[in-house]
């Protein structure tokens, strides 16, 4: 991960550029890189076409409004990764329901 390497927002928008054509990522750890306000808005956005992220951590981070964004667009992603397939019989979906994933996304405030 980019924990604590102080990337900054030019290091946060890159790693959102790669994130909008990658697909197997599913962990993204930004903590203590000082991603600000731009870098964290580059997050969200390329979180909008990003399925495969399902957990991000941008604890440093404490606008309140971009948090909500980004822990909604990984809820998606985990629901579309347990979303059951037209094929599975009504037992198979219920359990797989039952068991999806949950995303937690941690603010802290420094």
């Amino acid at each position: 991960g980019v924990s604590g390497n102080k990337i900054q927002v030019d290091g946060c928008k890159a790693l959102a550029e790669a994130l909008k054509v990658n697909t197997s990522v599913t962990s993204v750890n930004v903590d203590g890189n000082g991603i600000q306000d731009d870098g964290c808005k580059a997050l969200a956005e390329a979180l909008k076409v990003n399925t495969s992220v399902t957990s991000v951590n941008v604890s440093d981070y404490s606008d309140p409004d971009l948090m909500k964004a980004i822990d909604e667009l990984v809820t998606r992603n985990v629901q579309l990764k347990s979303k059951p397939s037209d094929a599975e019989n009504a037992a198979t979906k219920k359990k797989a329901e039952e068991n999806a994933p949950v995303v937690v996304v941690q603010v802290v405030e420094y």
